[in-house]
């Protein structure tokens, strides 16, 4: 079967043997027997084809072995059993007979181990693992596996080498029985079993092999088909058992590289998250609280600022007053001084007709600052019919004191006999004013001409500027317009003229708003800071001012009105409703709060501002009301807009005193056309610790509901300055316009956006939806960045620690390689193992990463829709998933290569041995 033709080989410049030619039989056991070093086994390795590099030549079936494929000869017609076992240690029994079967019918595979094992008695071994078996029962399962692939030919290095004596003439009996149907070359060191079991004995003596002993066997044909083309494979059955068993021995192993890997892959997938799907999520958010589609116009500097302001000159009001004439009462002026501490020693009111004079309770200076105007005075119907003098004046006063003036006088004590008296009688009343401190004292004398009932004290007079012939004609303090300046002189009295108007604020406010004659003059409603003591809601003084500094050109949308549809707009301010443009947060500067029930809203906003800035964000409100706050993201943030599109109901709201509503608002707050409901907006006084006027209430009727799933507010354009301040009386310094914002139901283009521009010298208009993208995008981009940056640190890391265990890998497995490629397995095929083995880990290492990735996007849909209260449709994070597939399979490319070239590199015979 085997014929040898003058066969030499040296390693190493030393020669081993020379001219050795043999024939070998078909059947009958051959032993190679020599000293330690005399090339015994490297014959047997190159009867067997594992070693190619000698002299001569070696047939197989008169067919030279260097002309035949080896991997052919080592799966059908050799087999090897070698000293160390070359088994897999980490697999059963059977699946290390399983390898060597090229079979798909699992009853044919199963009946042939079964059949092997029953032969050489280790059937109960099936199913242990190798690595527990005795150095004797290992030693049959390599000849089971040897005997399963029917080969012409078993080579036998040292088989039983590493074993005691019984299991060695164990072995040798099988062998034995073997040889009688096979050829079987075995190498050893002990003549004694050689002579025992050879049919033949050859040894190397001083390089040369001879023949000691010579059988005498009968040598049989066999005919065997071995003419099986087909490629060799390993079933998949024992590699995914191998690759199971292998991640089970190396446990930790496996999991750091996967934890690792997985960490990896994810942290890449969420920077692909936040790069599209959170970005999308956001931006969807967004334009879904933004509502409708607008643009922001602004100044391109952003600076919008008071810089200045003074009280307006006499002649400046005057002018406005004759402008409008139609709409202004009177001119009036009001003196802010801190009257009690200008004169803290003295400052009351004495009746100084009679000895002793008697003090007239209740009546101070700042009665005669904050005195009523009376344009007609028959209106008091105290029977005068002439206007007063300057040294005349008209008390209001309640029952108790009018009592006292009339007690003091010997008079009845009734309105008409006193007044009747007066008429009669000069009754002079004196104002005593003292401070020590700055050695000051004066004394102003009245005419008392009439008394009429009132509440509380009150200084009635026919001249409007009644107080400023007082103080500064009579009493000679000088004055100044100059509200914002501190004086080093004490005694200088800073005053502000207003305007008394005939009708509501809003009628003389809205004709001025457009007047461009009057754009540096600010008017200010009437407060407790300007009349503490006579203020009312129903106070109609607007108090003039001339302000400094840049302003946004309000008339600046007649000028674009035939480039861009300019019906729909509201006015941005920074104490009413805000909107800059370049700011994610938008709507009421101030908490604005909506209910159906007037005590239950109030008490609500009550307990809300009783609470810590901190615990209000975490307030939730009840369900019948409703809530508006520039600072809040969430959905149900109410907002206002012109944009009046969708009418199911009622009419669009005209007037003041009547707002629309959306119908999202109209089922929250349950109301109806024709409903009131009362707004409450926090005080921003409050924030100055105006403990007294924590919020303002007002009532509004339901004037239109429109269809839209959002809290919307509906009104005219100008409306978002007149609800503050006309209703709720916000300082008007508060309401200075910062920008204006244009509706529309329409996408803007960008292109379109740039074009308006382009007309446009100190303004611009901001996309309001592309400026959240780009905050969005330049939030996020810094994260994204971070976590590519660290994606790709630890991805560099865990594919170091891949490699560098699959360099561990292969050097661990060198043996269990080297086996695969004697057992007739070329280098690819082999190759598929180790592959799909980091297939395994790598493959779980991308389902455990796309499987975080889908939780992180879930996960933030979730909380991004529960933070905004926004309904948000999820999205399967495609790209992110996408990218993590193949960055995994590009990683299992690279290692594809780079394991087969290290399996083609490999010394068999050297590495079988180590």
């Amino acid at each position: 079967m085997i014929k040898v033709v003058e066969l030499s080989k040296s390693f190493s410049n030393r020669k081993l043997f020379s001219s050795f030619s043999y024939e070998f039989k078909n059947i009958g056991m051959y032993f190679l027997l020599g000293e330690s070093g005399s090339g015994k086994s490297t014959l047997l390795n190159i009867l067997s084809g594992l070693d190619q590099n000698y002299l001569g030549a070696v047939y197989f079936k008169n067919n030279n072995i260097k002309n035949l494929n080896i991997l052919d000869l080592r799966k059908n017609n050799f087999s090897f059993i070698f000293q160390s076992f070359n088994l897999f240690e980490n697999d059963t029994v059977f699946n290390n007979l399983l390898l060597v079967i090229n079979s798909k019918n699992k009853e044919e595979i199963e009946n042939k181990i079964y059949k092997v094992l029953k032969e050489l008695d280790i059937l109960s071994l099936k199913d242990m693992y190798v690595k527990n078996l005795s150095g004797g029962e290992k030693q049959r399962v390599c000849i089971a596996r040897s005997l399963l692939t029917d080969p012409d030919v078993i080579f036998a290095d040292e088989p039983t080498g590493s074993l005691d004596s019984n299991n060695a003439i164990n072995i040798f009996e099988i062998l034995k029985e073997i040889s009688k149907t096979r050829l079987v070359i075995v190498v050893s060191h002990d003549e004694g079993i050689a002579t025992n079991y050879a049919n033949y004995i050859l040894k190397i003596v001083d390089h040369k092999v001879i023949e000691i002993k010579k059988g005498k066997i009968k040598d049989k044909v066999i005919l065997k088909n071995k003419n099986n083309k087909e490629k060799s494979r390993i079933s998949l059955r024992f590699i995914s058992q191998h690759i199971k068993n292998n991640i089970k021995s190396k446990r930790l192993r496996f999991i750091i590289t996967n934890l690792f890997f997985s960490f990896s892959l994810l942290v890449l997938g969420l920077s692909l998250l936040i790069n599209f799907t959170l970005r999308d999520n956001l931006v969807s958010s967004f334009d879904s609280l933004m509502g409708n589609e607008s643009l922001v116009l602004k100044r391109k500097d952003d600076d919008v600022e008071l810089k200045e302001f003074y009280g307006a000159s006499k002649s400046e009001v005057d002018e406005i007053s004759k402008k409008y004439k139609e709409d202004i009462e009177y001119v009036g002026v009001n003196y802010l001084v801190d009257f009690e501490n200008f004169f803290i020693d003295e400052n009351e009111l004495y009746n100084v007709t009679k000895t002793p004079i008697s003090k007239m309770e209740g009546f101070n200076i700042r009665h005669f600052n904050e005195f009523i105007f009376v344009n007609n005075i028959e209106d008091l119907e105290i029977g005068l019919n002439q206007s007063l003098k300057d040294d005349e004046i008209i008390l209001g006063m309640n029952y108790p004191s009018m009592k006292a003036l009339c007690s003091s006088l010997f008079i009845e004590k009734t309105y008409e006999i006193l007044n009747e008296f007066l008429k009669t009688n000069k009754v002079l009343v004196s104002l005593y004013l003292k401070n020590e401190s700055r050695n000051y004292s004066d004394e102003q004398v009245f005419v008392l001409k009439g008394v009429t009932k009132s509440v509380r004290p009150e200084v009635y007079h026919t001249n409007p500027l009644f107080n400023e012939i007082l103080f500064e004609n009579n009493m000679r303090f000088p004055s100044s317009l100059e509200i914002n300046k501190t004086f080093e002189l004490p005694r200088i009295m800073k005053k502000v003229y207003y305007i008394s108007l005939k009708d509501h604020q809003s009628i003389f406010l809205d004709k001025i708003f457009l007047d461009k004659d009057y754009d540096n003059y600010l008017f200010e409603n009437d407060s407790i800071t300007y009349s503490p003591l006579n203020y009312t809601k129903e106070s109609r003084k607007q108090y003039v001012f001339s302000i400094f500094g840049k302003f946004f050109n309000r008339k600046i949308l007649t000028y674009l009105s035939s480039y861009i549809d300019v019906n729909n707009y509201y006015y941005s301010t920074n104490g009413g409703y805000i909107n800059y443009g370049n700011s994610l947060f938008s709507g009421f500067s101030n908490s604005l709060f909506i209910g159906k029930d007037k005590d239950k809203v109030e008490q609500f906003v009550d307990n809300y501002l009783s609470l810590s800035v901190e615990k209000r964000n975490n307030v939730v409100i009840d369900e019948d009301l409703a809530f508006g706050d520039s600072l809040s993201l969430n959905g149900d943030n109410v907002k206002f807009t012109s944009l009046k599109e969708n009418l199911i109901k009622g009419e669009n709201p005209k007037f003041l005193d009547e707002i629309g509503i959306s119908s999202f608002l109209a089922n929250k707050i349950n109301l109806d056309i024709g409903d009131e409901a009362y707004f409450v907006l926090v005080n921003p006084d409050f924030y100055k610790n105006d403990r007294e006027n924590q919020f303002k209430t007002i009532k509004l009727t339901i004037g239109g509901i429109y269809e839209n799933n959002s809290p919307l507010l509906y009104h005219l354009p100008n409306f978002s300055i007149k609800l503050f301040r006309d209703l709720f009386k916000i300082s008007s310094f508060n309401l200075i316009i910062n920008s204006i914002v244009i509706e529309s139901s329409n996408k803007y283009k960008e292109s379109y956006i740039n074009k308006l521009n382009n007309l446009l010298d100190e303004y611009e208009f901001v996309n309001m939806l592309s400026y959240v993208k780009e905050s969005i995008s330049s939030t996020l981009n810094i994260l994204e960045y971070i976590l590519l940056f660290i994606s790709l640190f630890v991805m560099i890391f865990a594919l170091l620690i891949l490699i560098t265990i699959n360099f561990i890998n292969f050097e661990e497995s060198k043996k269990e390689i080297a086996t695969f490629l004697i057992l007739g397995y070329d280098e690819k095929e082999v190759n598929k193992v180790y592959f799909l083995q980091n297939l395994n880990l790598v493959f779980s290492s991308m389902i455990e990463s796309v499987f975080g990735t889908i939780i992180m996007s879930l996960l933030t849909c979730y909380i991004t829709s529960k933070q905004l209260n926004v309904a948000l449709i999820y999205s399967f994070p495609l790209i992110p998933v996408g990218f993590i597939i193949i960055i995994t399979f590009i990683i299992l490319l690279v290692l594809y290569p780079l394991l087969l070239k290290s399996i083609k590199r490999l010394e068999v015979v050297k590495s079988m041995h180590n």
